[in-house]
């Protein structure tokens, strides 16, 4: 069985292309305990769907308006993560920004970390009927 390599993995952020060494999209459904008193099993049911991003590269010197991506908390942003290098398998999504922090090592080169909580419906690649419901 064929394996997606992450080598060619991208992520565009507001339209433009974000250096990124890693991203991740996790999607959760809230489980609703309704077990009545009487019942011998657990019942439960999955309530709200929160989704969030998390995203890691190097802190950008010519990209995204010149100085870093001027991510701050609370701003909005459209992001891509592209599965593929071909970037024929991708999920697009509107999500707000809830962190994001710069750290460097002396010797090594500085990185930005972006953490991100969607807002909306993710879409599902270019075919905007697939989606997840958020």
């Amino acid at each position: 069985m064929p394996f997606f390599s992450g080598r060619g993995a991208s992520v565009t952020i507001d339209g433009l292309s974000a250096t990124m060494n890693e991203w991740s999209l996790n999607v959760d459904g809230e489980r609703i305990d309704i077990t009545s008193y009487e019942s011998p099993t657990f019942d439960g049911l999955v309530g709200l769907v929160t989704a969030t991003i998390s995203l890691k590269g190097p802190y950008p010197y010519n990209n995204l308006v010149g100085k870093g991506y001027k991510l701050f908390p609370d701003k909005f942003a459209t992001i891509v993560l592209y599965l593929d290098a071909a970037q024929t398998y991708y999920w697009t999504v509107l999500a707000r920004i809830e962190k994001a922090g710069v750290s460097t090592v002396v010797q090594g080169i500085a990185t930005v970390q972006i953490e991100a909580v969607v807002v909306e419906n993710i879409l599902d690649g270019a075919d905007v009927t697939e989606r997840i419901e958020i």
